[in-house]
């Protein structure tokens, strides 16, 4: 099934008015804040019992800083998916910023802590991509229905796993200056992650598809989502101006 210019009103209408339920970034920042007595009660457990005084302080702090803040956990991880979502948008419309000249004078040796974090960040996407994999298939397929693209690769999806990862990690790091701290509250959302995503893209696929937007039967479910020698099989949309962009923008951050 092709997008027709009726689809394409139909799911660009949030933005002139109607009914805004939750989106993927708040929807997901409201199903981390959900979670977090049970993130609480987990760390406190973990830090009982360890035989480590000062491992044991760790998680004890790092339950408490996470208690005290958790209003304002969920609206930085909201505000920061919502930001990767943009600027990911304004990648696939063409309005990309030119990355300045590589200097040897700006390269800083990574600490060793921020490469842990980084692997554990990345760990977690391989695991989420996988987790999720038919939700994430098809709201991609959908999201370069859109588009008109016939291929999203992952460094531009707007609904990448990536992007909800670090939108979760940028809200730690916003109250949780120790690295420490950090890797023990993004150690502990791991297994909540792998029902919470793919619920989040789940009602996203469903939003989108009670506004139209269908895939096509022959939709070849199964392949990588990246494979060059992918046929798309819709036709595609036109490219996307500026102003439906930010139109997009709006209905995305509007899905349920």
């Amino acid at each position: 099934m092709s997008v027709t210019s009726s689809d394409r009103d139909d799911s660009l209408s949030i933005a002139s008015g109607q009914a805004a339920p939750p989106g993927i970034s708040a929807g997901f920042a409201e199903r981390i804040a959900a979670a977090m007595p049970e993130i609480v009660e987990f760390i406190e457990l973990e830090g009982d019992g360890c035989s480590q005084p000062e491992l044991k302080r760790q998680f004890r702090e790092s339950a408490r800083a996470l208690l005290a803040q958790a209003g304002n956990l969920r609206a930085s991880i909201a505000s920061h998916v919502s930001a990767s979502f943009g600027d990911r948008i304004s990648k696939l419309s063409g309005k990309t910023v030119k990355p300045g000249r590589l200097s040897l004078d700006s390269l800083t040796l990574v600490r060793e802590d921020q490469v842990e974090e980084d692997i554990m960040v990345a760990n977690c996407v391989k695991r989420l991509r996988d987790q999720s994999d038919y939700e994430l298939f098809s709201l991609t397929e959908r999201m370069g229905m859109l588009l008109g693209r016939e291929r999203l690769p992952d460094s531009v999806n707007p609904v990448y796993p990536g992007v909800l990862v670090e939108g979760l990690m940028a809200g730690l790091a916003a109250f949780s200056t120790a690295s420490s701290m950090r890797i023990i509250l993004f150690k502990a959302f791991g297994p909540i992650l792998l029902d919470l995503v793919p619920d989040v893209y789940g009602g996203a696929n469903e939003y989108l598809l009670e506004r139209g937007i269908e895939l096509p039967v022959e939709s070849p479910y199964g392949r990588p989502i990246l494979s060059p020698d992918r046929p798309f099989t819709s036709m595609p949309a036109a490219a996307l101006t500026v102003s439906s962009a930010a139109a997009l923008l709006a209905t995305f951050t509007n899905l349920t």
